[in-house]
Formats: C-alpha cells, structure tokens, sequence
C-alpha cells in the first residue's frame, strides 16, 4: 500500500448470498439475500492452489518448473446469528416432498434431507470491500455449496450458526449487490428446547449441532475451466451433538425415577429434536435427529460439578447417523430440488 492509500474498511463491507438456478453461474446482481448479523471475522473463500512440481535429470536438487494444476475455494466463512430459516437446509440439500400445510393457516412445513452422490442445490456468495475515498474490490464465488454447518445454542445467548462453503471459482464481473440489514430479530435460547427420546430436557445451558459432508471434486474432459472442479456432489453426513444440561431430578419427567444417566448406562437409543419458534407453526426451525431405522445413542454423560457451589451438569454428548432440518414459512413450493 502507497503512503496515503486508505485501507479497506470493515464498515463498508457487504456480504450477500443467492441461490443459483444453474449450479455455477451466478444470478442476476440486485437485491441478495444477507446471512444475518454476524460475529467475528468474516473469511474469504480462497483461492487454495495444487501445484506440481517438475524435477530432470542432472538438474539440480531444486525443481525446474511449477505447474498449477486446480484451485479450490472454500471457507468457515463466520458466525452469524440465524434470522433466516432457509440458510441451514443448503447443509442438508434437497427437499424430497412438497412441503406440507398447517392447518388451515398459510403456513408451510419444509423438510430438508441429506442430498448425497449428486449436485445439490448452490448458491453465488458476494464481498465487497471499500475504503472511505469509495475505492474497492469485489469477488462473487459461484457454484458454492454448504459442505459444513454448526448450529449451536447457550444459556442467556442467541441461537447462531457457521456454515463452510465449498465454491467452484470466482467470478469479479457480477456488480455490486444490495442488501437490506435484517428486520426481524435473531433466534434467542429461550426460544427453542431439546427434546430426547420423546422428553424435553428442562434446562440447558448450551447446545452444538454439527453436520459435516466431504465434497467431491469432479473434473471433466475438455472442460474449458480446467482448473476448476465442475461440480461438488455432497458425499456421506457425519455428525456431531452435544449439550450441557442441568442435573436437578426432573431432566426426564416421563421417565419417572430413571435419569439420562441411568439410560445411558443401560444403552437406551431413540430420537432427538431440537427446536427453535417465535411462534409456534409460524416461524419454527427444527433439526431431527435419528429415526425408527437410525436412532440416536448417548455415547457419555458425566456430572460436571463447577467450584464455588455452582449447578450440577450433565455433559451429554451423543452418536447419530440420520437428520432431517424443517423450517415453516409462507412459501408452498419446494425451496430447494428434490
């Protein structure tokens, strides 16, 4: 930077999303989408160059040339409080049924599961940057797909959550987009509860979802963008849960006498929910885990006593194979492809 430039300015940064028709090539510019205010740093996508290096005979120990041979994008892009209940379900990628009516209100229920071994729905992502003389850079990354996302929760806090997208290359023509600073509030703890094997846990004093699906790189012959993969199919989900609950008696209250400790020691298995709604049926997120063919297992469950005469916690943490993601809004249609 020359003596007297201006360095960009967090402040007027813009961050803006939108979902892609065709997988790749980036919507019109305009009004996007925001991801929500956000926490901390906010991260690039890339780039994350292959090189190859070339080694001849009678060289020399050092390498005589460098190809390049891909280059990837992909990212943490921040922590970001959820006021948008469509961000997540990218994570999980396509919608296999019309979403279902509630009642006779015009409200919908949309079900989300795991897309695996083929294209899933994507979105273009935008950062723009600009110093206070108004000088700036842009770059959109398209055919971005949400390989990551942890959903976590805590006690007096908000409900956020951190999606990684995986893109296939940059695209610096799109203009500038615009983008309204969200209206409506962010998901707080006390909006939402964790249900287990069919019983709500009464306190909890922080939660953590996380569902992680490797993409695949696919490359083609005679692509004319050979450095880029040309899709990214999800691969098999794996995931994490885990929460901290307060040890007072009354954690499982249809249990009777039985605590979670005592189902963990018995090896007892069944679902999980966990939930979030301003108003029920109206603005309602869910994550359910586990299912009749793939339940749910408590791998460990201590008593975590805190110094200084603090609560008693349960640190629970669990095994799952299957989820789904529901959310409801006033769409019919399906969001994302079946």
């Amino acid at each position: 930077m020359a003596a007297g430039d201006n360095p960009y300015m967090t402040a007027k940064t813009v961050l803006t999303w939108e979902k892609e028709s065709t997988f790749g090539t980036s919507p019109a510019s305009g009004a996007w989408n925001t991801f929500g205010y956000r926490r901390g740093e906010l991260r690039d996508l890339g780039p994350i160059n292959t090189w190859q290096q070339h080694r001849a005979w009678e060289s020399g120990r050092e390498p005589v040339k460098l190809d390049l041979l891909s280059q990837d994008f992909g990212a943490p892009l921040a922590e970001f409080l959820l006021t948008d209940l469509r961000i997540p379900g990218f994570a999980w990628g396509e919608e296999v049924s019309a979403p279902a009516q509630i009642g006779a209100t015009v409200y919908y229920r949309h079900t989300a599961t795991p897309s695996t071994n083929h294209p899933t729905d994507s979105m273009a992502v935008q950062i723009h940057d600009e110093d206070a003389a108004g000088n700036a850079t842009r770059t959109t990354w398209v055919g971005g797909v949400m390989t990551e996302i942890e959903i976590a929760g805590a006690e007096n806090g908000e409900v956020s959550f951190t999606p990684t997208i995986q893109a296939r290359k940059p695209d610096t023509s799109i203009a500038k987009n615009t983008v309204t600073t969200p209206t409506s509030t962010s998901y707080k703890h006390h909006h939402g509860y964790i249900e287990i094997y069919g019983e709500q846990l009464l306190r909890v004093n922080s939660w953590r979802f996380r569902k992680i699906s490797e993409a695949t790189r696919l490359r083609y012959w005679n692509d004319t963008d050979p450095l880029y993969a040309y899709e990214y199919p999800l691969g098999e989900a794996n995931y994490v849960f885990s929460c901290r609950a307060v040890a007072d008696g009354k954690q499982f209250s249809g249990f009777g006498s039985r605590d979670i400790l005592r189902m963990a020691e018995n090896g007892d298995i069944g679902t999980a929910q966990i939930r979030w709604a301003k108003t029920v049926d109206q603005d309602e997120g869910k994550i359910v885990i586990g299912s009749s063919n793939d339940a749910l297992g408590i791998i460990t469950v201590p008593r975590v006593r805190s110094a200084g005469g603090g609560r008693v916690e349960y640190e629970i943490d669990f095994v799952c194979r299957t989820s789904q993601y529901q959310w409801v809004d006033t769409n019919a249609s399906r969001y994302f492809s079946s």
